[in-house]
């Protein structure tokens, strides 16, 4: 289990029956917020977007490893100093993220070897929130094979 604070730069890491904490990202001071998906816990706020593996989080709490090995996302020139104030990482390969004002969305790859969140262009998607959810569509695949039967039809 996973808990962040705002305007600190730790994680809170419950294994085991106790709590620890591991530092966030480097050169970070704060984050505004926390989400976790199947493979990794990331930050986001006035640095951007960062994540880590499970993997790490737990090598650093058991004194395996100094640092975890955060992944962290260099935006667009688009973009001058966003601060992200929601983000949703989607289990089909998307960002959804709230700044500066509006709603964006990204296709994703993580790059280990680098050391990067990889992402398309940013499409700017319209609308603000304080927190975005993106829920998966449960008749999606039947949807698309149709569409794809009619296709080759």
């Amino acid at each position: 289990m996973y808990g962040g604070v705002r305007d600190r730069n730790v994680i809170h890491v419950v294994a085991w029956n106790s709590w620890a904490t591991v530092d966030g990202p480097e050169n970070w001071t704060s984050y505004n917020g926390i989400e976790v998906d199947p493979y990794y816990v990331w930050v986001f706020g006035k640095g951007g977007i960062a994540c880590v593996s499970h993997a790490s989080l737990i090598n650093c709490r058991q004194g395996k490893i100094a640092r975890p090995r955060w992944i962290y996302h260099d935006f667009d020139k688009q973009f001058r100093a966003p601060e992200v104030k929601s983000l949703f990482p989607c289990v089909d390969g998307t960002l959804l993220v709230g700044m500066l004002g509006d709603i964006y969305t990204a296709d994703y790859q993580i790059n280990r070897q680098a050391g990067r969140v990889v992402t398309s262009a940013w499409t700017k998607r319209g609308g603000d929130a304080k927190q975005v959810i993106k829920m998966p569509i449960p008749a999606w695949s039947v949807l698309k094979s149709l569409e794809a039967n009619l296709e080759n039809a």
